[in-house]
């Protein structure tokens, strides 16, 4: 916001100028070397696209108003270039509980009755499971 503040009054139609004309072309040199300098080798101009649905989207932007923002005919559409972080999976996955869940330094679950198996098809190998304890998943 403050870079598009110092923008005000610079130019009557244009929002980015340089030495008082408009830009024409963001693809300059500058942007490549700034680009460079950030170490993003792979931009795309489309991409700010879905950088900008999604951040809306997980600021609790409706989907709706999303369609319409970005011009999308189907909420299908949306979702195609809208996508939550994955924060907003956590609760979902923090239903799952064991008894003995891992802390560090201390054994693993006992998965002995696990182990056996049952009749509905299910292997009876010990099962691929991790447990992982006092992860922050707020990132």
């Amino acid at each position: 916001m403050g870079v598009l503040q110092r923008q005000l009054g610079k130019h009557e139609t244009h929002v980015f100028t340089f030495r008082g004309e408009p830009l024409r072309n963001a693809n300059n040199r500058t942007w490549r070397a700034a680009l460079k300098a950030c170490g993003i080798e792979d931009f795309r101009w489309h991409d700010l696209r879905h950088t900008w649905a999604s951040w809306l989207l997980q600021n609790d932007v409706p989907t709706w108003v999303l369609q319409e923002l970005g011009g999308w005919k189907s909420e299908s559409m949306v979702r195609r270039y809208a996508h939550m972080s994955v924060k907003h999976l956590a609760p979902y996955a923090d239903r799952l509980t064991l008894n003995g869940s891992v802390r560090d330094g201390e054994e693993t679950p006992d998965f002995s009755a696990l182990e056996q198996g049952h009749n509905s098809g299910h292997s009876s190998s010990r099962p691929r499971l991790k447990v992982v304890a006092g992860t922050d998943v707020s990132n």
